[in-house]
């Protein structure tokens, strides 16, 4: 796979670009962030979204998951967020997708923008086009029963014409060398293709933002390469990316712009 084979670079808001063409404002600020879980078990069953409570007084019954984080990054860099298990890695990868407050209990404060919008002020849809999560577990990421139905989830949910639909499910999975196991059941991978399908998913959406909760989880060799191959190319093509990892070692190789 080959960084300039990536899908073309979407264009970037006209109101985040300045006339000399550079945006005008970071692709992710956030700040003040908090967000407290209500309860041990918070994560919603799949395919059911719980209520939201946010701002509340009600009492909850966890500490803050993550506590007044602030920081900029500027469209097409890339961060990396390391540290122990709990320390809220996570969790921040869920309030900058919109999982949080969408589908978690919990009391949520501070700002979050994406290409200088309020993601308050965001749709479900708009978020799905503009932000790629990749999960740490991909068996709670893919929800189709072959890999050519679990790509092309997230565009049939946006309507993509069959057409174009096509064209993109063949190219990613080419450069994945995943297009041998287009009609396979997903079931049936290994864990590693399990995470390769689910990181497909997320290139033929072509967002503007890459989240990665620990992508080299479950990787051989030859597909960390691949995968860091990959996201040199985003960055060359301008998109942002954060990555959440424990594998400090592969993710220092992509020479990450912040720690």
């Amino acid at each position: 796979m080959a960084a300039k084979d990536i899908l073309p670079l979407m264009s970037i808001h006209a109101d985040n670009i300045s006339d000399t063409g550079i945006p005008t404002s970071p692709a992710v600020l956030v700040a003040g962030l908090s967000f407290r879980y209500r309860s041990l078990d918070d994560e919603p069953e799949p395919g059911r979204n719980k209520s939201v409570a946010l701002d509340t007084a009600t009492p909850l019954e966890q500490p803050r998951a993550i506590e007044d984080i602030s920081f900029t990054l500027p469209v097409g860099e890339l961060l990396l967020i390391a540290g122990p298990s709990g320390c809220g890695k996570s969790t921040l990868l869920k309030c900058l997708n919109g999982l949080i407050p969408n589908s978690y209990h919990g009391m949520l404060s501070g700002e979050i923008q994406l290409g200088g919008r309020p993601i308050k002020g965001l749709t479900l849809r708009d978020l799905a086009q503009e932000v790629g999560t990749m999960l740490q577990d991909p068996d709670k990421q893919i929800i189709a029963s072959t890999v050519e139905q679990e790509v092309a989830f997230g565009m049939e949910n946006l309507n993509t014409p069959r057409a174009e639909m096509l064209e993109r499910i063949s190219r990613v999975l080419e450069q994945l060398h995943l297009k041998q196991y287009m009609g396979q059941a997903t079931f049936a991978l290994s864990g590693g293709q399990r995470q390769q399908v689910a990181a497909a998913g997320i290139l033929v959406m072509n967002p503007v933002l890459y989240l990665f909760d620990e992508p080299f989880a479950n990787l051989d060799a030859r597909a960390v390469d691949e995968l860091e191959e990959l996201i040199t190319g985003l960055r060359a093509r301008g998109r942002t990316v954060i990555i959440v990892e424990h594998r400090v070692e592969e993710a220092l190789r992509l020479k990450p712009d912040k720690v």
